[in-house]
C-alpha cells in the first residue's frame, strides 16, 4: 500500500495551500468514497474506518435508506428556513426524539447544526430558564468549538488559549476517572468522593446546571462508575439544578444502548444532540422538558437548522438503527473487541487500560503501568502503522495517548476480527522499532 499515493500528493498539497491548518488530520487519508465501515481514497488504497467520522457514520456510509431519503427529499424541497415556515419533517423527527428520551413529561425540541451549537443552545436555555449565571462541567470535557461549546470544555490547552474572553461562569470539576483518580482513592471504597465535590461546587456557587457526558469521549472514553450519573442527577434534582445530559458522542446505539444515559437510571431535564443524528449531516437537537422551552420568538433560531434533506437524513437513521437492531449490534461486537484487547493487554506492556461501552472504546497506552505514564509517542506511532495496513484509527485523551476505537454500528464480526490483527501487529511493529512514523494528535 502506497501511502500517500500521487493523486493523494497532489491534493495534500493543494488543500496546504487554501484550507485552515486548524482541522486534525491523524493521516494523510484523502477519502474518494465510501460504504459500510470502509473508505477508498483516490489512489484506491482502501480503509477499514475506525473512526466514523468523530463517531456520527453510526448508522455506516451510504447507507441506502438515508441515500434514498437524501435523493427523494432533494426532489420535493431541498431547504426550508425553518424559523419562518412550517414543515412537516422537523415534527416527525422531534415526535421520534422526544420518545427517545427518557421521561413521561412533556418535551420539546430546539433545532441546530452541530453538537457545538447545541451546546450553546443548551447554555441558553438554562440561563434563561433559571436565571442563574453559573455551569458546571468536567476537568477532560468536550463540548465543542463555538464560543459556548468552547468554554464549556476542559480539556486541551489548545483549544482555549489566545481565544479568550471566554463565556464567564464556567465552572470545571474532576470526572469519575477511576483509572487516573483526581484524589488517589479506588472505588467502591472512594464513597464517590468526586461526586462529593460537584455538591461542595453546586452548594457555593449560583449554578444554573450540570452539563455531563454519560461517557466521556475525547478525554479518552472515560466510563464512570454505575452509580455515578444518579448521584450527580440526585444532587442536582435536591438542589434546583437542571441536569443536561450530553449525548453528542453517546448518542444514536454508540454505547450498545440508543442513548448513552440508557445506562443508568437517570431522566435528564435536557438533552443535547449532534453527530450520528442525521449521520453527520448537519444537523443537531436539544430536547429539554417543555415548561423549560417558554423563550419568546426570535430569541433563539438559525438559518438552515432543521433543513429538510438532515430532517430526512435523521429520519432514516432511526428506522435503520430500529430495524438493523444497531444499538444491539453494537453491543455485542464490543464485547467481541474487548476480548480482544483484554488478550492484548496480557501480551503487551504498552496497553495500561481498556474500557468502554458498545462500539465507544479506549485503549490507553503508557510506558509504565505502576506509574501509568502517558506513552503519548507510542500511541501515535501506533496510529500510523495501523493506518499503513489499512486501519484508520485515531487516537485521543487528556494525554493524547488513547486509541480510539469508535467504527460505524454496522461492523461485522470479520471487520473486527481483522482490525484487531492490524492492531496487534501495529502493536508489535512499534515495540520492535519497525514503526517510527507518528500520526497527528490533538
Amino acid at each position: 500500500m502506497r501511502i500517500p499515493g500521487a493523486k493523494a500528493k497532489s491534493i495534500l498539497k493543494r488543500d496546504n495551500k487554501v484550507i485552515t491548518p486548524s482541522n486534525v488530520r491523524p493521516w494523510p487519508l484523502v477519502a474518494s468514497r465510501a460504504r459500510g465501515c470502509k473508505i477508498v481514497d483516490v489512489d484506491g488504497n482502501q480503509f477499514l474506518d475506525f473512526l466514523s467520522g468523530a463517531a456520527a457514520a453510526n448508522v455506516g456510509y451510504c447507507n441506502l435508506e438515508v441515500v434514498n431519503a437524501l435523493k427523494n427529499q432533494a426532489g420535493k424541497m431541498d431547504y426550508c428556513m425553518h424559523a419562518y415556515y412550517y414543515n412537516e419533517l422537523p415534527v416527525k423527527l422531534a415526535e421520534k426524539l422526544t420518545t427517545l428520551v427518557p421521561g413521561t413529561f412533556n418535551k420539546k425540541v430546539s433545532y441546530g447544526l452541530s453538537g457545538s451549537d447545541a451546546n450553546d443552545t443548551a447554555l441558553k436555555l438554562v440561563r434563561f430558564y433559571t436565571k442563574k449565571p453559573n455551569a458546571i462541567t468536567f476537568v477532560g470535557s468536550y463540548h465543542g468549538q463555538t464560543y459556548g461549546g468552547l468554554s464549556l470544555s476542559a480539556i486541551w490547552p489548545q483549544m482555549q488559549e489566545s481565544f479568550g474572553p471566554l463565556v464567564p461562569g464556567m465552572i470545571h470539576v474532576p470526572y469519575a476517572n477511576c483509572y487516573r483518580c483526581e484524589y488517589k482513592l479506588s472505588y467502591p471504597g472512594c464513597g464517590l468522593e468526586c461526586a462529593a465535590r460537584v455538591k461542595e461546587t453546586v452548594e457555593k456557587n449560583n449554578v444554573a446546571a450540570v452539563f455531563i457526558e454519560p461517557i466521556q469521549g475525547d478525554a479518552g472514553v472515560i466510563v464512570p462508575p454505575p452509580d455515578y450519573l444518579a448521584e450527580i442527577a440526585r444532587i442536582c434534582r435536591n438542589q434546583n439544578v437542571v441536569y443536561v445530559d450530553e449525548e453528542v458522542q453517546t448518542g444514536f446505539g454508540r454505547t450498545g444502548r440508543m442513548l448513552g444515559i440508557d445506562h443508568s437510571d437517570v431522566v435528564p431535564d435536557v438533552v443535547v444532540f449532534g453527530k450520528a443524528i442525521a449521520v453527520g449531516h448537519c444537523l443537531s437537537a436539544v430536547v429539554a422538558r417543555g415548561e423549560m422551552m417558554t423563550w419568546p420568538p426570535g430569541s433563539h433560531f438559525f438559518t438552515p437548522a432543521a433543513n429538510p434533506m438532515s430532517c430526512a437524513a435523521a429520519l432514516a437513521s432511526l428506522d435503520t438503527l430500529r430495524k438493523m437492531r444497531l444499538p444491539q449490534h453494537a453491543e455485542k461486537i464490543g464485547r467481541r473487541i474487548m476480548k480482544r484487547l483484554r488478550e492484548m493487554r496480557e501480551r503487551h506492556e504498552l496497553i495500561g487500560d481498556v474500557r468502554g461501552k458498545g462500539l465507544m472504546i479506549g485503549v490507553e497506552l503508557v510506558k509504565d503501568r505502576k506509574t501509568k505514564e502517558p506513552a503519548r509517542i507510542e500511541t501515535g506511532r501506533v496510529s500510523w502503522r495501523a493506518f499503513e495496513k489499512g486501519l484508520a484509527m485515531s487516537y485521543y485523551g487528556t494525554y493524547s495517548n488513547v486509541l480510539r476505537i469508535s467504527p460505524p454500528l454496522v461492523l461485522t464480526e470479520k471487520e473486527a476480527d481483522k482490525a484487531m490483527d492490524m492492531l496487534e501487529e501495529s502493536l508489535m511493529d512499534v515495540k520492535s522499532g519497525k514503526a517510527t512514523k507518528t500520526a497527528t494528535g490533538w
